[in-house]
């Protein structure tokens, strides 16, 4: 499905759509090149697929699939070809939020309990490789999103930040509260603030890449 995908996305858009998606990925930032070899591809192509919205009149596509996703453009050109567990996975993966998730218990081989360090709720995740690699403590940075009755990782970093950035994330979750005149978030909320909290995991995540990406 993930091939099929991305090959109709090559097909509508062309290089130059991926790479104005990388740019926004990188919120515009000064982006590293474009390198579909980089540990964060598996965190862009979710997002280039299920999330990053399409902007019709910079592509050059019909207007009518402005503000649409690549996976929503996909279904509707596709409807009566896909199965019925192939729609309810591009339904279930289409526009999830991106949130940090401390990592609570780890059973290796099994998954992880993590709590949403934004929206202060506590999941199980389904993760048979993932879980190897992760100690309780840990902050991740991803999306998640539900399969066979189990929420599973759709994006998720190659890379697991330290429990010190606990402090600063909490600050900024209470900053969005403020500006949002609200004491919990929602995954809504999460959508809507997208941009700034990928924009905090790139100036986490930049001292840790190789050649590190340059300063914004």
């Amino acid at each position: 499905m993930m091939e099929a995908l991305v090959g109709f996305a090559m097909q509508l858009l062309g290089n130059k759509g991926l790479h104005e998606a990388w740019e926004e990925f990188f919120c515009w930032t000064e982006a590293a090149p474009l390198d579909l070899k980089s540990p964060l591809m598996q965190l862009f192509q979710p997002f280039f697929l299920f999330s990053w919205e399409l902007d019709a009149e910079l592509l050059g596509l019909d207007a009518s699939l402005g503000e649409k996703t690549l996976a929503e453009c996909f279904l509707a050109s596709n409807a009566g070809l896909l199965s019925k567990e192939e729609r309810q996975f591009l339904e279930a993966a289409n526009r999830r939020p991106f949130s940090f998730y401390e990592i609570l218990q780890v059973k290796p081989g099994e998954g992880f309990s993590c709590r949403d360090v934004f929206l202060s709720s506590e999941v199980t995740v389904k993760e048979v490789d993932g879980s190897r690699d992760v100690e309780v403590g840990d902050i991740l940075y991803g999306s998640l999103y539900e399969a066979e009755g189990a929420l599973q990782p759709l994006a998720m970093t190659p890379f697991k930040f330290p429990n010190a950035l606990r402090e600063p994330l909490s600050a900024a979750r209470q900053q969005v509260c403020e500006a949002l005149s609200k004491s919990t978030l929602s995954g809504e909320d999460l959508l809507d603030y997208e941009y700034e909290l990928r924009f905090l995991y790139m100036e986490f995540v930049r001292p840790l890449l190789q050649p590190p990406l340059p300063q914004s």
